[in-house]
């Protein structure tokens, strides 16, 4: 997976950015959503799965504020599963699940 420039999120554009030394100035974060920004930021201090997994992450956050649902307490961990999951299925069915073109122009999944 690439990690894109840009994410649309319920009609909602947001920047992606690869930032150094991310944190909400308690901790260190491997992403986080900046809702008022429309940015979304991934750490460059991991490797690119992980980039890839906390994009995910953040955007199910975006998916669950835009769609105005209250996960309560278990929030990061529902988020964190669907992110997961989300990125696994990807990962493994990209290809069927879409219309790509690989690097000799052939298009598979369609």
């Amino acid at each position: 997976m690439k990690i894109p420039e840009k994410v649309r999120i319920g009609g909602v554009e947001f920047d992606v950015r690869i930032e150094s030394r991310l944190n909400d100035g308690e901790k260190m974060l491997a992403g986080q959503i900046r809702y008022m920004d429309c940015q979304i930021a991934v750490t460059e201090e991991s490797s690119h799965e992980y980039r890839c997994l906390s994009l995910w992450h953040e955007i199910m956050h975006g998916i669950e504020q835009q769609a105005q649902l209250d996960l309560g307490e278990d929030q990061e961990r529902i988020i964190e599963a669907f992110a997961r999951g989300v990125y696994q299925v990807l990962q493994d069915n990209g290809a069927r699940l879409f219309d790509l073109c690989v690097h000799d122009n052939k298009c598979e999944g369609g």
